[in-house]
């Protein structure tokens, strides 16, 4: 998940771990999460199905989104902690989103859902994914806008990077990424984008 070289606080990181599975599984967390998913759920059915060829998802946590769409038949998951995907079977991988261990032109589809507001190099993530994706490769990312509760997260997390919806989309396009959906839809806290690999 993080950027080569830089290595993680593990003790921090577990600790934001322990918070994000409390955070999907109980308490009025779980509530904002699952508008997330649905919401991208929404798009996913729109635009992704069926899913042709592999289909990658970056930052994939306790998997709770393919608990909402039906699970591609070739579907890698990656993290950067094994959490324990039991109920899940498939292939899952601890990965870094911005070092791939893909080839060059060989994902049909991308998911990275409540990843990108944890990567200093949201333009190194989007270039890797558009190198190891087939032209016509779609993606399904989320982004954390300015709101006062994001502003919050990243005041108190420290990890946490705000970025615009206007900024987050100029970096998709800039690394030849083309946006289907006129604007994001926002959900949660977080604005759900589908873009295009051209």
């Amino acid at each position: 998940m993080f950027l080569p070289g830089r290595v993680p606080n593990r003790q921090v990181w577990n600790a934001h771990i322990a918070r994000y599975r409390r955070r999907g599984i109980s308490g009025w967390g779980s509530g904002i999460a699952l508008a997330e998913w649905r919401a991208a759920a929404g798009l996913w059915h729109e635009h992704f199905q069926p899913a042709d060829g592999w289909v990658a998802d970056f930052g994939s946590g306790n998997a709770g989104f393919w608990q909402l769409v039906t699970k591609p038949e070739r579907l890698i998951l990656l993290d950067i902690v094994d959490f324990g995907l039991n109920a899940l079977p498939g292939q899952v991988f601890i990965g870094n989103a911005a070092k791939t261990p893909f080839r060059a032109n060989s994902l049909s589809a991308i998911v990275a859902l409540g990843l990108c507001e944890y990567l200093d190099d949201l333009d190194a993530a989007c270039a890797e994914w558009r190198h190891i994706a087939r032209d016509g490769c779609k993606l399904l990312v989320t982004n954390s806008p300015p709101l006062m509760v994001n502003r919050i997260r990243g005041w108190c997390d420290g990890i946490v990077r705000v970025r615009s919806d206007h900024e987050f989309a100029e970096t998709l396009v800039q690394n030849r990424w083309s946006q289907l959906t006129k604007t994001p839809i926002r959900a949660g806290w977080q604005s759900v984008f589908v873009a295009i690999a051209v």
